[in-house]
């Protein structure tokens, strides 16, 4: 067994809480600003969804493509630091439009059996987070 010197000794006493607590307040701080970051995202993302909602719901009774079309690619344009796609679908879930079409329109479907949202609805796949709403309120 090894001796250490009383001064090694204090110092480890001295020294082990110290970084043990700056570690722990270092996680904590960046938990703490990821969840801000995505409450963040996600209050950008309703900026934008709830307005577009409203906007859409005329052109969708007419079946106006082109002007949901233009609509969508302004705003998706106007906010591609943080947007990869916006998508409209109809009332069978059929995709109407869309602003990226690199992208697969089926992941952003809802599923077979999965009623429409009522309200805004955040759902988050690995990196990506597809925000959901009606075009009604």
């Amino acid at each position: 067994m090894t001796n250490y010197s009383l001064r090694a000794r204090m110092m480890i006493l001295i020294l082990a809480p110290t970084v043990l607590i700056g570690l722990l307040l270092s996680i904590f701080f960046v938990v703490h600003r990821y969840n801000d970051l995505q409450r963040q995202l996600e209050d950008a993302g309703a900026s934008i969804i709830e307005p577009l909602a409203v906007s859409t719901e005329y052109g969708m009774s007419l079946q106006n493509r082109e002007s949901i079309g233009q609509l969508i690619s302004v705003l998706h344009r106007r906010h591609s630091d943080i947007v990869r796609a916006i998508s409209v679908y109809d009332e069978n879930n059929r995709l109407f439009v869309t602003s990226n079409f690199h992208l697969d329109p089926s992941s952003m479907q809802l599923g077979s059996n999965v009623p429409f949202p009522r309200q805004l609805t955040v759902t988050r796949d690995g990196d990506i987070m597809i925000l959901r709403t009606a075009d009604y309120f």
